[in-house]
């Protein structure tokens, strides 16, 4: 644990000391259609109002833990997929689901495990969809950070049979908060989890959410990022579904011809995450009507 914490360290570092001579300062907030891939940090920068983000990718995330169910197993994430549409000068609404395959390498006796169905040594099924609202505060100024707030709901579509669903149906809401500083872009998020309880009925668990990310440009096209995120359960009891996670993203993006094109290594800093992890991911925004 102290070991990946100090990568992030040593990641964040590297992005932010790279040779000013190789970055162009260009503030963020001057993007036509910003970019938040690799990261998984929300931004509270829009698009432009009748914009439609459409970011999607693929990742594979080896030796994952699911103690609710008794998986352990290696995550193909095929597509990854996350829907932005700006409907309002302030208001954007998100939509982040995919599909899931679970390559299992052990099972073992757990709270749902009877409930398991699924043929061979994969499993399969849709990711639950989490649902978003994101309110812009205030814009970002010379001297102050631009700050929003996110409202989300994770939904219960994933069966229980195929081992990637709790049949839950969770609640979060965060303050967002960032600011550019020269070619230096800075992502906070901290808010709270409302989670059920996949084994107890009428149970919950609350739990901190929070996010830290840093991006720097690299000229007008290559940005390098790192960012991590996670929940912290806040009761100190442990539920299993529920458990404490921690995601390292290192990576970067680069854009071409109208698109956005990223890579990440990805490094789990929980118990229950993955190893070690890649992903690649497309970036790409569509005018769905006139916002003017």
């Amino acid at each position: 644990m102290r070991g990946r914490v100090a990568l992030f360290t040593v990641s964040a570092w590297a992005v932010c000391g790279a040779p000013a001579a190789l970055a162009q300062e260009r503030p963020l907030a001057q993007d036509l259609l910003p970019a938040q891939r690799p990261l998984a940090t929300v931004d509270p920068l829009l698009a432009p109002v009748g914009w439609l983000v459409v970011e999607t990718g693929a990742s594979f995330a080896r030796d994952r833990e699911m103690p609710a169910v008794g998986l352990r197993g290696d995550v193909l994430r095929i597509p990854e997929l996350t829907l932005r549409l700006s409907v309002a000068d302030r208001v954007e609404l998100r939509v982040d689901t995919g599909y899931e395959v679970l390559l299992v390498r052990d099972r073992r006796e757990a709270p749902l495990s009877a409930e398991l169905d699924y043929d061979g040594e994969s499993s399969s099924d849709i990711r639950d969809p989490v649902v978003s609202t994101l309110v812009r505060v205030r814009k970002e100024t010379a001297s102050a950070p631009a700050l929003g707030m996110r409202l989300a709901t994770r939904l219960p579509v994933a069966s229980n049979q195929s081992g990637l669903g709790l049949d839950t149906t969770d609640f979060f809401a965060s303050l967002l908060a960032a600011k550019s500083t020269g070619s230096l872009r800075w992502i906070a998020n901290l808010g709270l989890g409302i989670l059920e309880v996949p084994t107890a009925v009428t149970s919950q668990n609350d739990v901190l959410t929070y996010g830290l990310s840093v991006s720097r440009r690299m000229g007008r096209q290559l940005t390098l990022a790192a960012g991590i995120d996670g929940h912290v359960d806040l009761s100190g009891q442990v539920h299993p579904g529920t458990e404490d996670t921690s995601i390292l993203r290192v990576g970067g993006r680069i854009g071409r011809g109208g698109s956005t094109y990223d890579v990440a290594l990805l490094v789990g800093l929980a118990e229950v995450d993955p190893s070690i992890g890649v992903s690649l991911g497309v970036t790409r925004a569509f005018r769905m009507f006139d916002g003017s």
